[in-house]
């Protein structure tokens, strides 16, 4: 398949690092979520017209827990969608898993690696490698100190990088999507804990299948986490959406409704017509078949902030604009949504993701045009 077509394998990890801010409290991680309210963005100015996709829930048996923030890409390698890791519920009495699954359009398969992978790790996100041909997770450890982690799926195994690679620098917030103008993937977020002036900065960094390259562009978002980011083929340009920002020690700031773009060199802070409301957590996939990053979901603000709103609402970016959709059917609000697009089957798939501080859901759905 050629390169920045509707056939292009696009497969990124829905969302940044593991549920960083919603699921924490709004003075940092940790804390008991009260309840959330579901909602949706206001409405687009603008409708999409002709053909228009629909959610198509799967009537998918057995599987993975429910879950939030676990890595999901595709895996060219066996023609199926793969899942690691995640978390059920927010806070401290959250449960962190280890496992790998695969799911092959219409049935889940556990893997057993002999190595528990990405889910080891405090905060990952995950996609696929075009150059290595190979689903990379990139994360943080924490506990006793923070350092930088990676893993690749070998098929049957999670192999960590070696000790001696150079790694982007620890960050609970990075967003990793397919850069295919470059044949690279992009790692975008803040640093952890602060720089060495003591300042929170955003940082891109570049893999091209063999090694990582910091990239010093003109520009740049302010400190983010919980952005959601994908490639946009008729641009040619990678697409960061919402987040929300950090201060200097860490602590949620404001959360946006900012969208930039990456042209290979800088980032560009674009001023669309029409945008999804302020929100983290969102899922945002490029849809090969369609050609068009498509977001769903998000939270208003942290779950424990009170009074959160979960959304449920529908978006593609086109020409340069968000433009709501408007499907006959949708998954129900939710955040930190594991979503990814499926090319074999020509589809963004969606499994599970927070409905709110304690509950998450363990449904599959698809979007697609055919």
């Amino acid at each position: 398949m050629g390169r920045g077509t509707a056939s292009r394998r696009w497969s990124v990890a829905a969302v940044a690092l593991t549920g960083m801010v919603a699921c924490g409290t709004a003075n940092g991680p940790g804390g008991t979520p009260p309840p959330v309210q579901a909602g949706s963005a206001e409405p687009s100015p603008t409708v999409a017209t002709g053909t228009v996709p629909q959610w198509v829930q799967l009537p998918v048996a057995g599987g993975p827990l429910a879950r939030n923030s676990g890595g999901f890409a595709d895996d060219p390698g066996s023609g199926r969608m793969l899942l690691s890791g995640g978390r059920h519920g927010c806070g401290p009495s959250a449960t962190s898993y280890v496992d790998t699954w695969t799911l092959d359009g219409s049935t889940w398969q556990q893997q057993h690696p002999k190595n528990d992978g990405p889910g080891e790790m405090s905060r990952f996100t995950m996609a696929y490698d075009q150059s290595s041909r190979q689903v990379l997770a990139l994360g943080v450890f924490s506990g006793c100190g923070v350092s930088t982690g990676m893993f690749t799926w070998s098929g049957t195994d999670w192999v960590a990088a070696p000790q001696t690679m150079t790694l982007p620098h620890p960050s609970f917030s990075y967003t990793l999507t397919d850069d295919d103008a470059s044949h690279q993937l992009l790692a975008v977020g803040s640093t952890h804990p602060v720089n060495a002036q003591g300042k929170q900065t955003e940082e891109t960094w570049a893999w091209d299948g063999r090694a990582w390259t910091q990239l010093r562009p003109a520009q740049s978002p302010p400190p983010l986490a919980d952005a959601a980011a994908a490639y946009d083929p008729a641009s040619r340009r990678v697409i960061l959406f919402g987040g929300t920002t950090l201060h200097d020690d860490g602590r949620p700031g404001t959360v946006v409704a900012d969208t930039w773009a990456w042209d290979g060199t800088t980032w560009t802070h674009l001023h669309p017509a029409a945008s999804p409301s302020a929100r983290l957590g969102a899922a945002l996939v490029t849809d090969g078949a369609l050609g068009q990053p498509i977001l769903f979901g998000g939270i208003d603000r942290p779950v424990d902030a009170g009074g959160a709103t979960v959304f449920a609402d529908t978006w593609a970016w086109v020409a340069d604009t968000w433009v709501q959709q408007h499907p006959t059917a949708a998954p129900t609000p939710r955040f930190y949504a594991q979503m990814a697009y499926d090319p074999g089957r020509k589809q963004i798939v969606l499994f599970g993701g927070a409905l709110n501080g304690s509950t998450d859901s363990d449904d599959v759905w698809v979007y697609r045009s055919h």
